[in-house]
């Protein structure tokens, strides 16, 4: 029988185990950044802090994470 072994995007070959551990861990980066987004959102609100909209908070929270996510050293990338 044949190993299967995949190759992503980045050309690195990498067993379809890790390749789904990667997919859980940016499922779950993404999960988290949403309910920061609805906490920011929500103590924006509460404390009248009317100068930056929450959908501005939320895109900064997403800069950041794709710059971290863009510039980290990892085996298999959660991009």
């Amino acid at each position: 029988m044949e190993d299967h072994i995949q190759i992503s995007p980045a050309g690195a070959k990498a067993s379809p185990g890790k390749e789904q551990q990667a997919a859980g861990y940016g499922i779950l980066l993404q999960i988290m950044m949403l309910v920061l987004s609805f906490v920011i959102g929500h103590v924006l609100r509460r404390r009248r802090f009317y100068y930056i909209p929450e959908a501005s908070a939320s895109l900064l929270i997403g800069l950041l994470v794709g710059g971290l996510a863009n510039v980290s050293n990892t085996e298999t990338s959660i991009r």
